[in-house]
């Protein structure tokens, strides 16, 4: 299985989730993973890929924060979800976790997909086909 397709314009916050509110350290889109800047305070993308298997910023999977539910170019006010339900357009399979991309810059995608000598981080987990429960663990372990 690949990563989730996710478009951009479907990805919107539910009732019950954290919003938080950032300046965009590059362009974002809706639905992308997010992280934490520590040095300039922006919301950056992330990815779960190791230094081991080619990561050239190995900052890049810590700090991850939630789910962007806005786009915005670099500079501009971003909002991302840190925790509870998003809707997505996405086909999510009821119940499944969903992780941090390994392979596509602030992507998600299934359980299944995880590779050996990457991070293991836990975007949330599918409520339905189109929801995704956003509860963040970074385990900060390789697999």
């Amino acid at each position: 299985m690949a990563d989730y397709s996710v478009t951009a314009a479907s990805v919107v916050p539910a009732s019950g989730s954290t919003i938080v509110y950032g300046t965009a350290g590059e362009a974002l889109s809706a639905g992308e993973a997010v992280r934490l800047d520590a040095a300039t305070q922006l919301i950056r993308s992330c990815k779960a890929l190791s230094v081991a298997n080619g990561e050239s910023n190995p900052e890049r999977h810590k700090a991850v924060v939630g789910i962007s539910v806005s786009n915005a170019a670099a500079g501009q006010p971003i909002a991302y979800v840190s925790a509870g339900p998003v809707t997505f357009n996405s086909t999510f399979t009821q119940g499944v976790t969903v992780y941090l991309s390994q392979s596509n810059g602030s992507g998600l995608m299934p359980v299944g997909d995880l590779t050996s000598g990457n991070y293991n981080i836990i975007m949330g987990v599918a409520l339905s086909a189109t929801s995704l429960f956003v509860d963040i663990i970074n385990t900060g372990v390789t697999l």
